[in-house]
């Protein structure tokens, strides 16, 4: 009886191990945008060409440490080669703090969060987005499979809207860039197609967006038309002076 006592103890404990290290295996859970262009980024973060990288892509999981320290994030193309991240903007805790977005996903969920920019390296089409923490490769966070979270190289532009930019003059890049939402969605300062990101710098919209107002303005399932947060900052999108409403589509296909 003794025996059999000590023999079940033995493999419970074997048992709690391998599920508390299978729980806390580094995960990634979800990610803002599934895909984008590899190169265009005009921002030069970290002395990077536009030539060189391309969406800016954040994701959330757990798991993944506080800072980046000796962790690597990469991603794996339609090729099955890897590639690290071209450039990583921040790795923290998703405390709800710049730089990072508003939503507080750490003090209960646990959960981390870090930004980062697709290498020019890697072939288009469907790939996924993993990391290394410590040595150990990230699973997915609502499947537990190894290939992490899905993102899709395709073609498409990267624009910029920035305070002291101009909507006349100015074409969408880093240093020439848009300066408001609201004429960018009306019609896309004429360059806006399928498979764009447009990434706000901290500049924020006080009437309602009307999408396709001026000029149609349409995205595929396959080809997204993003508007982001550029990393660092935080934007926020009021009604308009009627309070109709905070974004409105002209196109249905918007």
């Amino acid at each position: 009886m003794h025996i059999l006592r000590l023999l079940f103890f033995a493999i419970a404990v074997l048992f709690i191990r391998v599920n508390l290290a299978a729980v806390l295996l580094p995960a990634l859970n979800f990610s803002d945008i599934v895909s984008g262009p590899k190169t265009g980024n005009t921002d030069g973060a970290g002395g990077l060409a536009p030539a060189e990288h391309g969406s800016i892509v954040t994701i959330w999981g757990n798991y993944l440490g506080e800072s980046q320290g000796s962790s690597k994030l990469y991603f794996k193309d339609s090729s099955g080669m890897s590639h690290e991240v071209a450039h990583i903007y921040y790795w923290k805790n998703a405390d709800g703090k710049l730089p990072g977005g508003p939503a507080e996903l750490s003090a209960y969920h646990r959960m981390q969060e870090i930004a980062f920019s697709i290498p020019a390296s890697a072939a288009e089409g469907p790939g996924y987005i993993y990391a290394v923490v410590n040595g150990v490769k990230s699973i997915n966070g609502e499947t537990g499979s190894s290939d992490s979270l899905p993102f899709t190289i395709r073609a498409g532009n990267i624009f910029f809207i920035r305070e002291g930019g101009s909507d006349t003059v100015g074409d969408g890049s880093w240093n020439n860039s848009w300066a408001s939402l609201e004429a960018t969605v009306a019609g896309g300062n004429g360059k806006i197609g399928a498979g764009d990101i447009i990434y706000s710098v901290g500049v924020r919209a006080t009437h309602g967006l009307s999408v396709g107002k001026n000029a149609q303005i349409e995205g595929t399932d396959e080809a997204h038309i993003v508007i982001a947060a550029y990393p660092g900052t935080q934007v926020a999108i009021s009604g308009n002076d009627n309070l109709y409403y905070t974004i409105y589509y002209y196109y249905s296909n918007s």
